[in-house]
């Protein structure tokens, strides 16, 4: 008895939900940090506290900033405890949907089941790793979900207080996703579409009096997307060009036909690449930059994931659960038109708004309130466009793409961590202090580049600068346009969420870790040595890094291991970092003293231009032999010895620094 509920079909069904929520998206929550729209938030929560993050979000979702401060307050710092939050609304989210489905369908077990399935599994919505910025999306889409299933148990329920209950609720939630995400607006067509199926399949009476029904039992809930509506439109005005209604309205009026042309073609290709590339173009692209290892590994999960749904088909097939109309192609009709109908719903205010969806940069979150409409659609497709002994094993196939999708996406985001804390616990090494207006300009590898300033300034400034709430240390992307305002030597001044950023490019430091496997190189613009890896924009900006914003006999400022974690092992990065600084202060007997312990402990660079620093110490504490090695080391990459040679001609005679030899061993022909 105590073990009856392992014999129900929902209690089954709930359990493979939450398995197979976990298995997707929970297995690597540890890995994985902070990116992108993070930082800033970070940086304000950090140095002002969680009261500060409200106002960031003023000019835009002034009641998502609310909702953003209060999670904050909670969760504090620690990345971990994001990612299990995020995952803790999705698989919210998941079951809120599996409750309106048995709602409506009470009858179709596996179609209703597999929809959630997919639901949890789709790869559109690749964000999920990015937590700390996504929560808001799958907190706003999680409370959708649940108003809507409110207000279709308000309708089914023959207790008139626990109707007006649930409709309150559903009113009050309805209020707050559309605050927090206003492009979500087109759920507010699939409530309607639900209520009109309820109506219209379950109830008796005319067709007029069911469409009256209809219209009345949706009616409370047209105030508040006419108020929302309202005052986007006609009263805030938001300082985001890309969400201010009066410009948005103002290009469309300007040229009406160019506008309807632009959104027919747009909604049309979202729409197949919504349902359709979703499932291919993310696989294809990680499955082309993957290990073995990974792809081992995923498909491990995938056979996992696959095993649960398996376990659960069998389950119900083995107690005649599989009802015939499941096995009726007919009856599963109403699922293929319900979800292209709700797809369209849910993506239409999206390309209206002058957004598009694709599969970089982030533009894969808007698929994530047509989750819906494409799990229904692709159920529907399945169940009525496929025959029955095709079903099960293409829902497999989603499932395996799906999972392994993920899996490989989650591990991109663990390498984006790893090269992040590099980048800082490498700095944090390498200078102990940075000056105030020094402009940091970083570059990650290929892959990896960081696409605003933020990225750069808010952890900088938290390891730097943590009792400021004044941003003291400004920052910059590294791209094509920047570089010529660097090579300029310009000055700007912005605000950029909550931080006034005054910028002089003349204090330019410039950071490279051109691989994955390269140490962080902070340049030295008047003798710099450059990996062979380097990107040419770095090689043609070298000579403009400052290296004296580094102040190098200011105390140490190190990471705060409740943002970057424990501090990574010393091994080579970390004494290439050490000597770098000796390097810079010219004192040499510690850059041999460095190379020494590092060479003991067996710690070697991947990168060949990292010897630099161990050669240059070797011959300045007057060591030939040993400098002779390294030379030899060196020279076997004939590009890296032409680079370095050429750089050492146009070297200033600097104190304590033995030019003639260094050049004469590494440069000249024996």
């Amino acid at each position: 008895m105590k073990f009856r509920f392992l014999k129900s079909e929902t209690w089954i069904a709930l359990v493979t939900i939450v398995l197979l929520t976990i298995l997707t998206h929970g297995t690597q929550l540890a890995r994985l940090g902070y990116y992108r729209d993070d930082w800033y938030l970070l940086w304000n929560g950090f140095t002002r506290g969680f009261q500060s993050i409200a106002p960031i979000f003023e000019g835009d979702r002034p009641f998502m900033g609310v909702v953003y401060s209060w999670v904050y307050r909670f969760l504090g710092n620690d990345p971990l405890s994001w990612h299990i939050y995020a995952l803790v609304l999705k698989l919210a989210g998941a079951l809120a949907f599996f409750w309106l489905l048995r709602m409506v369908w009470p009858k179709r077990d596996l179609a209703t089941t597999a929809a959630v399935f997919l639901f949890v599994v789709y790869p559109g919505f690749l964000q999920q790793p990015n937590a700390n910025t996504f929560q808001n999306h799958l907190f706003g889409y999680f409370i959708a979900l649940l108003s809507i299933a409110f207000t279709i148990r308000a309708i089914q329920t023959r207790r008139l207080w626990e109707a007006v209950l649930l409709s309150v609720f559903a009113v009050l939630f309805e209020l707050i996703y559309l605050n927090i995400y206003e492009y979500m607006i087109g759920l507010e067509a699939v409530r309607l579409l639900l209520i009109g199926y309820l109506t219209f399949g379950d109830e008796a009476g005319s067709l007029k009096e069911k469409l009256i029904r209809t219209l009345k039992r949706w009616a409370i809930y047209i105030p508040a997307v006419l108020a929302v509506l309202y005052w986007r439109v006609f009263i805030f005005e938001s300082t985001r060009q890309a969400m201010n209604m009066g410009s948005l309205l103002s290009s469309y009026s300007s040229s009406p036909i160019k506008g309807l042309f632009y959104l027919l073609i747009e909604f049309a290709l979202d729409l197949l690449e919504s349902i359709v590339s979703a499932w291919t173009v993310p696989f294809y692209a990680f499955m082309r930059a993957a290990t073995y290892k990974a792809i081992v590994y995923s498909v491990f999960y995938a056979a996992l994931a696959v095993g649960l749904f398996l376990l659960y088909y069998f389950f119900i097939k083995r107690r005649n659960l599989v009802f015939e109309d499941e096995k009726t192609s007919q009856r599963s009709f109403v699922f293929l038109w319900m979800g292209l109908l709700a797809t369209i719903a849910t993506i239409l205010p999206v390309i209206t708004a002058g957004r598009t969806i694709y599969f970089s940069n982030q533009f894969d979150r808007y698929t994530l309130q047509a989750t819906l409409g494409i799990s229904l659609f692709i159920v529907g497709f399945v169940f009525y466009g496929l025959r029955a002994n095709l079903r099960v094993p293409f829902l497999a196939f989603l499932m395996v793409l799906g999972v392994m999708t993920h899996y490989h996406n989650q591990t991109y985001h663990q390498e984006f961590w790893r090269l992040q804390r590099e980048l800082w616990w490498q700095l944090s090494w390498r200078a102990p202090d940075i000056a105030d207006d020094t402009v940091l300009v970083a570059m990650l590898p290929p892959g990896y580049r960081l696409a605003e300033s933020y990225e750069i300034w808010g952890p900088a400034n938290i390891i730097y600068r943590p009792e400021s709430e004044i941003l003291k240390i400004p920052a910059e992307v590294l791209n094509r346009d920047t570089a010529q305002i660097i090579i300029r030597g310009a000055n700007d001044e912005r605000e950029q969420r909550g931080a006034q950023i005054i910028r002089d490019y003349d204090k330019a430091l410039i950071l490279s870790m051109p691989t994955a496997q390269t140490c962080l190189n902070a340049i030295d613009g008047q003798n710099y040595v450059l990996s062979q890896s380097e990107d040419l924009l770095v090689v043609q900006l070298a000579p403009y890094s400052k290296i004296d914003r580094i102040e190098s006999n200011a105390p140490s400022h190190l990471p705060p291991s409740s943002i970057f974690g424990a501090e990574p092992a010393h091994t080579w990065c970390f004494y290439y970092q050490k000597m770098s600084l000796a390097r810079q202060i010219g004192d040499w007997g510690e850059v041999a003293r460095l190379s020494d312990e590092a060479l003991a402990n067996g710690y070697k660079p991947l990168d060949l231009s990292e010897w630099m620093p161990v050669y240059e110490g070797y011959v300045n504490t007057n060591r030939p032999k040993d400098a002779k090695q390294i030379a030899k080391i060196i020279k076997s990459d004939k590009g890296l010895q032409t680079s370095i040679c050429t750089q050492l001609l146009t070297l200033p005679s600097e104190k304590n620094y033995n030019s003639a030899d260094i050049y004469a061993t590494l440069c000249e022909v024996p």
